[in-house]
Formats: structure tokens, C-alpha cells, sequence
């Protein structure tokens, strides 16, 4: 769509169904003549519009890994039937989380608790998933306004950009761990279309006032899909990783990064999870 500006330059707008349209060959890219697909769900935006386009190309299999109770844990099979896909819930185990954060940091080269906290459902889904192709959301928050602090800052292009950065080296990360395990793990929302599409919309269609996500929120909504206005979750507290690593840390008497620090791989000599299905 374009129109005239009031200096009466010829613009375009992107619409809807332009991000619809660019995720939506991004995926069918990504999936090539897989038949069917894993997705690491959470129930949010951005996983949820991943799962509903890539069923236009192929069999859907989502998965969330969570500790017991947690949001995620609690949630996820209800917003999985609400969205009418097929989900296998990854328990977490308490005792063997030790042992997964060691794993994870060592896979990825970190021992931060934040970046191994969110880290670890991806890891956990392509450990444990059948199919050899996972789509992740990943880069949708750094591409379209999904962190608060975006809302607040001076500059939030610079910031969004800088964030950008850091994901794309996380991602070649976890496309590097997908390999070792004879998988590919792909990231539609940051293919080259829509990376393209994602740097020419203005930052209204991005970030308006408390609102964020505007274009891909609407774009869900578009779809009938429910996720649309549901609140952003990090996935290192939604999964109860993070509050369960703290209290383990606790435990010991140790601070968060110390307790982290202190995991070795040897403490993992067993499953670190097992699976739920509905």
C-alpha cells in the first residue's frame, strides 16, 4: 500500500498481511520438503504465529519445556488447544537441572545465567524432539519492539539494533548445536525478507505508547489467533527456570552466577527431563 506524505512524497505502508505474507515464504524457506516440523512453543506471539503459518506447508509438532508448575508448565497446553496444535510438554526436573545448565553453558560457550535460562527450552527441544527442522521465534522482540525498555528509550532504534546483534550471534550459536545433533534449527523472523521488512517500518508500527508489537500483534489478530494480546513472558521466568536456578543457588548458599559457575557436566550423567504428552 503507499500514499502521500503532507510534503507530497509517495511512501509505502506495510501492512498486516505484508509481514504475514514475508514470514510466511520465511517459513515455507525454512521447511523446504520437510513433512513435518518442530516448533519450541510458549503460547506467546511469537511462537504462536511460527506454529499457525508453518502448518500451511507441513505437519506441526510444538513442544514446551518448563518446570513443573510453572506458568508455561500450566498454560501452554491450553493455549496450544486454543490454537489447535499438537504439543509435548518437556518437564524439567529439579535435580537434574544442575546438570542442564552445565550442558547448556557449555553448548554455548556462557556461563550468564540469563542467556542459559532462556537458552534452555531451545536445547531441550532439540535434544528431545523427533523431527530434524525446529522453527523458534527468536529475533521478533529485537525486530518489532517486544522489550519494555524499548518503550522508554531515548534512542530505541540503536537499542533494538544493538539487541539485534547479540541475537543473531545466540542464534548462529544454537543453529551450531542443532547441527552436532543432526538437526537445523531455523529463525523465520529473522530471515533476509523480513529483516528487510522489519527495517523499513516506522517506529509506531513497532512501539505506540504502552503497546508494542504493534504490526505483528495485528497480524496475529489477523489470523484469529488469540496470542495476539496476550502479555509478553520471558521465557527464562514463564518456564520457572530462573526461579528455580535462584533457589537452587540459594540452597547452596551461592550466589546466582556462582552457583552456575559450579555446575559441571558430570552432575548430568542421567535424563534431564522427561515428556508429557496430552
Amino acid at each position: 500500500m503507499v500514499y502521500c506524505d503532507s510534503s507530497g512524497v509517495t511512501r509505502s505502508v506495510t501492512t498486516p498481511a505484508d509481514l504475514l505474507n514475508a514470514l510466511r515464504e520465511s517459513i515455507k524457506s525454512a521447511i523446504g520438503r520437510e513433512r513435518t516440523v518442530a516448533v519450541a512453543y510458549s503460547g506467546g506471539l511469537d511462537s504462536s504465529l511460527i506454529a499457525r503459518l508453518a502448518k500451511g506447508s507441513a505437519e506441526v509438532k510444538c513442544y514446551t519445556c518448563a518446570m513443573a508448575g510453572s506458568f508455561d508448565a500450566n498454560h501452554a497446553l491450553g493455549f496450544a488447544v486454543e490454537d489447535d496444535l499438537d504439543l509435548t510438554m518437556i518437564v524439567v526436573e529439579r535435580e537434574s537441572l544442575g546438570g542442564l545448565v552445565a550442558r547448556t553453558g557449555w553448548l554455548m560457550n556462557s556461563d550468564d545465567p540469563v542467556r542459559i535460562a532462556y537458552t534452555i527450552p531451545a536445547i531441550c527441544v532439540l535434544e528431545r524432539c523427533a523431527e530434524t527442522t525446529v522453527l523458534v521465534g527468536s529475533g521478533a522482540d529485537e525486530l518489532f519492539g517486544g522489550y519494555a525498555k524499548y518503550s522508554t528509550a531515548t534512542d530505541p532504534t540503536a537499542i533494538m539494533r544493538s539487541d539485534l546483534s547479540k541475537m543473531l550471534v545466540e542464534d548462529n550459536a544454537l543453529r551450531m548445536v542443532a547441527k552436532t545433533l543432526g538437526k537445523r534449527l531455523e529463525s523465520p523472523y529473522v530471515s533476509e525478507a523480513t529483516l528487510a521488512l522489519s527495517t523499513s517500518l516506522p517506529m509506531n508500527l513497532k512501539i505506540s505508547g504502552n503497546d508494542r508489537k504493534v504490526l505483528l500483534r495485528k497480524a496475529a489478530a489477523s489470523l484469529g489467533l488469540l496470542s495476539h494480546d496476550r502479555p509478553k513472558k520471558a521465557a527464562q521466568y514463564s518456564s520457572g527456570l530462573m526461579k528455580e536456578m535462584k533457589r537452587q543457588a540459594g540452597s547452596s548458599h551461592a550466589s546466582l552466577s556462582d552457583w552456575v559457575r559450579q555446575q559441571t557436566w558430570c552432575q548430568s550423567e542421567g535424563s534431564a527431563m522427561h515428556v508429557q504428552s496430552p
